[in-house]
């Protein structure tokens, strides 16, 4: 089985303190390979194990009662998880690459969502429950506004033209004519 083990704990030496929890965890690991990650006051740390989940909790409240460290610890199947983080780090830690999350993809994510949304509030198990003014309502809270001339051209001025986005170079164009 698969596990993550997030630690939560503040010492003056977070390098020893990353060192000892997993040789720790290294211990109890089927291959010995644990995998970490880690910033000031955290510790994301990866390893399979046979133990159940139980076994690797006992071991681990053995260790660290006295040490005022908190930690979440949980079975983890990468195709049924979802994060946010660089790829480096989480082919690293789960051997995924991370959610693509550049403009372009995270538009089509939108407009697909949209789509999603939008088939939903027509569906006929919905209209029954939902009257026509509250979709009208919903559908205009979820239409993003377009950007005026005024504030494309702040945009321009403040970063140049290479930051404008795909929708706002159309646009300017649109408002060129």
């Amino acid at each position: 089985m698969k596990y993550v083990l997030f630690v939560f704990g503040k010492s003056e030496k977070q390098d020893d303190l990353v060192k000892l929890i997993c040789s720790d965890i290294s211990v109890m690991s089927d291959l010995g390979d644990v995998r970490y990650y880690y910033g000031p006051e955290s510790i994301i740390i990866t390893f399979s194990c046979s133990e159940s989940l139980e076994s690797i909790d006992s071991f681990l409240k053995l260790l660290y009662q006295k040490m005022n460290i908190v930690y979440l610890l949980f079975p983890y199947d990468k195709d049924k998880m979802s994060l946010m983080m660089d790829s480096e780090t989480s082919k690293h830690l789960f051997d995924i690459d991370s959610v693509d999350t550049t403009p372009e993809k995270m538009s089509r994510i939108t407009k697909e969502v949209q789509k999603l949304f939008e088939e939903t509030i027509n569906s006929e198990i919905l209209d029954s429950e939902i009257s026509e003014e509250d979709v009208d309502i919903i559908l205009s809270k979820q239409k993003v506004k377009e950007p005026t001339l005024d504030q494309i051209l702040d945009k321009i001025n403040e970063n140049g033209i290479s930051s404008l986005t795909e929708k706002e170079l159309t646009l300017l164009n649109k408002y060129s004519k």
